[in-house]
C-alpha cells in the first residue's frame, strides 16, 4: 500500500513537506488554525444562530472563516478548486478531536446538505459528502445521502446579506423517505446564516418532528 495516500507527505494548507509525527497539518498551520472549540462551549455562536429558527439539540464548528486566514482559502479551494479530499482531510482532524468528548454519542446517521443536482453536476462533487465521509469512516456512523434533496436550483448565496439568505432558503428542501431515524447530524462546509441548514431541519420535521438533530460544519462565518 503507497501509505502517502493515506497520510499526505505535504500540509494541507501550506504544502510544505510534513515532518516527524505530523499528519495532514504542519505544525507551524496547526498552531495558527483560528478553531473555535465549540464543541467545549454552551450556547456557543453556532447554537445560537439557530435560536428562535431551528430546533436543534447542538451545533459545532472547527475553524472561523476569517477574511485573509489560510484556513478560509482552504475553504475556498474546497468548494470551488476542485479539491474535495481537502475537506475530508480537515474534518477527519475534526472528528478526531470530536470523539475525545463523545460529541457524537447516539447520532444514529449523518446527512450531508445536499446541492441542486444541476450544481452538483456542474461542479463535479458535494463537498458535504467528502465531510460526511469523512465523519462517518472515523466513527462509523453511517451516511444517508439521500434523505434530503433540493427542490430548486438556486444561485451562490456568498454576496447575499442574511435576510435574503433566508428568503432564499424558504422551503427549498424535501424529505425523500417516509422514515428518518431518530438522531441524526446534519453536515456542511460553511455555517453563515444557518439559513440552508433551517430549512433541511424543517423538511425533516415534517416527516419525524420527533427527530433529535445536531448540526456540524468546518467552517464557521456567522
Amino acid at each position: 500500500m503507497d501509505w502517502s495516500i493515506l497520510f499526505p507527505q505535504n500540509c494541507i494548507i501550506c504544502n510544505n513537506s510534513l515532518c516527524g509525527n505530523e499528519k495532514y497539518i504542519c505544525l507551524h498551520c496547526e498552531n495558527k488554525l483560528p478553531k473555535t472549540d465549540f464543541h467545549n462551549k454552551i450556547d456557543n455562536p453556532a447554537e445560537q444562530l439557530f435560536m428562535g429558527k431551528a430546533d436543534i439539540e447542538k451545533a459545532t464548528s472547527f475553524c472561523f472563516y476569517n477574511s485573509g486566514s489560510s484556513f478560509r482559502d482552504a475553504i475556498h479551494e474546497i468548494k470551488y478548486g476542485n479539491n474535495p479530499r481537502l475537506a475530508y482531510k480537515i474534518t477527519t482532524i475534526y472528528s478526531e478531536e470530536l470523539i475525545k468528548v463523545d460529541w457524537f454519542k447516539d447520532i444514529e446517521a449523518i446527512v450531508p446538505v445536499p446541492l441542486h443536482f444541476i450544481k452538483e453536476s456542474s461542479r463535479g462533487y458535494n463537498q458535504s459528502h467528502w465531510i460526511a465521509k469523512a465523519i462517518s469512516d472515523t466513527t462509523g456512523i453511517p451516511i444517508l445521502y439521500n434523505l434530503i434533496y433540493k427542490k430548486s436550483n438556486t444561485k451562490s448565496q456568498t454576496l447575499n446579506n442574511l435576510y435574503r439568505r433566508y428568503i432564499n432558503s424558504i422551503d427549498k428542501y424535501s424529505v425523500s423517505k417516509a422514515h428518518t431515524p431518530n438522531k441524526i447530524l446534519i453536515v456542511d462546509d460553511v455555517l453563515t446564516s444557518g439559513s440552508t441548514i433551517t430549512s433541511c431541519v424543517e423538511a425533516i420535521r415534517k416527516i419525524n418532528p420527533s427527530c433529535i438533530i445536531c448540526v456540524l460544519t468546518i467552517a464557521f462565518a456567522g
